[in-house]
């Protein structure tokens, strides 16, 4: 079972901070990410709330909700 998980500590103050900078981060590099790479972005941001900015999926959930395969979710930087 692989599960996405970082230990970092908590960057953002609001939800609404970390949606800007997911936002941004797509918009300033949109050229250089894959269709699959922004979607998991996005799945990824829409499930980290609590603490804010952090979000724990499986990879097989991840890929459920993108639409795509699990050794495509384990590949996206």
């Amino acid at each position: 079972m692989n599960i996405i998980a970082t230990h970092r500590p908590n960057i953002f103050s609001s939800v609404e901070e970390m949606d800007q900078a997911v936002s941004n981060h797509i918009y300033h590099n949109a050229s250089e990410l894959p269709v699959s790479n922004r979607n998991i972005l996005r799945v990824i941001a829409a499930h980290a709330f609590t603490p804010i900015g952090t979000a724990r999926l499986k990879f097989e959930t991840i890929a459920q909700k993108v639409g795509c395969s699990r050794v495509t979710v384990s590949r996206a930087d």
